[in-house]
């Protein structure tokens, strides 16, 4: 009976062989890099893998004689963020994200202690690998999120963009003013002239005519000053709709919306505008340093038939005819005597 003999495949054979040389090769980069003095960070271990580094190779990882080690952003922090030790950490490192600056050259608002970075509120966007100055920063004990940019003694509240002219493109931190608008129907306004105006009527109906009294506006400024606490961002609202056929569906659709920071006691007549519908417009305000902040937006108020220029127009005046009484818009001139 012959014997019985076992063979390798030829094909596992070259994949061992192919393997074993990556492994290799794999192996003797990693051990460059160690001769080299580079480290190997150990995975879920806050420690690194080092061979023992020359005192050139030490030399040059430390800071250079005479600097200091100042604390930089080791990744980018959004505005309003309080920042944690997590966002100094440089990510290839994994250490303190630090630039050597001589001592005489560092400016005087750039903090170099990172007591005096950790668990500050940032008023900005602050990009990775910056040094921090106060100015990057809230006052202490100002709490993180959206609350922070609202300036002490306003209010905020989202809003959805396309209830308000004006505010699409406005970046956080500028100011602006609303205005509301909203038609005055002077029809009716104009039958009273005829109908109450006595010998007067048709002469005050085609003056208001003449002068585009029948078609006015209101116009008021419901909000001085206010400033934008994030600019427009867009998000996902949930829509349901049900049919016959498929049941209760569950979509989504695209909102901009907006948050803005204005004063309490412009809370109810910017609530009431949105309420009835009015056309709101926001107004930039400068930009510039120079700007003044005590600037005020003035209301208008509507033309009356019965106020003219240096005080002409009409004055009511009672009428008494036997037991008829009536009272009649009477024309005056600027010393107020009657025409």
């Amino acid at each position: 009976m012959p014997a019985i003999t076992h063979s390798r495949s030829p094909t596992r054979s070259r994949a061992a062989t192919v393997t074993s040389i990556v492994l290799l090769i794999a192996a003797a980069v990693v051990v460059v890099h160690l001769v080299r003095g580079g480290e190997i960070p150990l995975p879920f271990t806050d420690r690194t893998l080092a061979l023992a580094r020359t005192e050139a190779v030490a030399a040059a990882k430390r800071d250079p004689i005479g600097t200091v080690a100042v604390p930089i952003s080791g990744r980018e922090i959004p505005a309003y963020g309080k920042v944690v030790r997590e966002d100094l950490i440089h990510p290839r490192t994994g250490k303190i994200a630090t630039y050597p600056m001589r001592e005489e050259a560092i400016p005087e608002n750039v903090l170099t202690d990172m007591k005096d970075v950790l668990g500050r509120v940032l008023a900005k966007d602050k990009p990775a690998g910056y040094v921090f100055t106060e100015s990057d920063f809230l006052e202490k004990g100002t709490r993180p999120g959206v609350t922070a940019g609202i300036p002490a003694g306003k209010r905020a509240f989202r809003c959805d963009v396309s209830r308000i002219n004006g505010l699409f493109g406005l970046a956080r931190g500028d100011r602006f003013d609303l205005v509301s608008t909203q038609p005055i129907d002077g029809k009716p306004a104009e039958t009273q002239l005829k109908r109450f105006g006595g010998a007067y009527g048709p002469a005050l109906a085609l003056d208001a005519s003449f002068r585009n009294l029948t078609k006015r506006a209101t116009v008021d400024v419901l909000v001085q000053n206010g400033v934008v606490v994030e600019p427009v961002d867009t998000r996902s609202e949930p829509v349901r709709s049900t049919s016959l056929t498929r049941g209760a569906v569950t979509r989504t659709r695209p909102v901009q919306e907006i948050v803005i920071a204005i004063d309490p006691s412009e809370i109810a007549p910017l609530t009431e505008a949105l309420a009835l519908d009015a056309e709101v417009t926001a107004w930039a305000r400068s930009g510039r340093p120079d700007d003044p902040a005590d600037s005020v937006t003035p209301s208008l108020v509507p033309t009356s038939p019965f106020d003219g220029p240096a005080g002409a127009g009409m004055k009511l005046v009672e009428t008494i005819g036997g037991s008829a009484r009536q009272i009649v818009p009477v024309p005056v001139d600027g010393a107020g005597r009657s025409g």
